[in-house]
């Protein structure tokens, strides 16, 4: 996992994916930490693979609904495809367990979510 975040943060995306795969089929899918799923989703996301990094956070939030990452990444992705009910049910998702996030100091992201994320994304929805 730690090597994929590695990956991740030097924008090697296909290794992620690889890393990540690896971290979850050694802990079964079941008995992962959502993060690898996460990680997932954001690397499809940047070779334009939309499909798979949907796949990536709705497996997150079926293990964890709490993960805001998930929620705002899906709401971005929904934005772009011009499906704006869902946009603005994961934004609002993401709003309501950003708070939760805050509480879960064991929760950390290359990617970390702040308010100033949301409001962004709520401005963009609204226009």
């Amino acid at each position: 996992f730690l090597r994929g975040k590695c990956f991740y943060g030097k924008k090697k995306y296909e290794a992620g994916i690889a890393s990540f795969q690896k971290s979850l089929k050694n802990k079964k899918e079941d008995g992962a930490d959502v993060k690898p799923f996460v990680y997932l989703g954001l690397c499809n996301d940047q070779l334009g693979k939309t499909a798979e990094a949907i796949t990536a956070y709705e497996t997150a939030l079926k293990y964890a609904p709490t993960t805001c990452e998930a929620h705002l990444e899906l709401a971005r992705i929904y934005l772009r495809q011009v499906q704006f009910q869902k946009a603005r049910f994961h934004l609002e998702q993401a709003t309501k367990t950003l708070a939760y996030k805050r509480d879960d100091y064991y929760k950390e992201y290359l990617n970390e979510v702040y308010e100033t994320d949301l409001e962004a994304l709520r401005s963009r929805l609204l226009h």
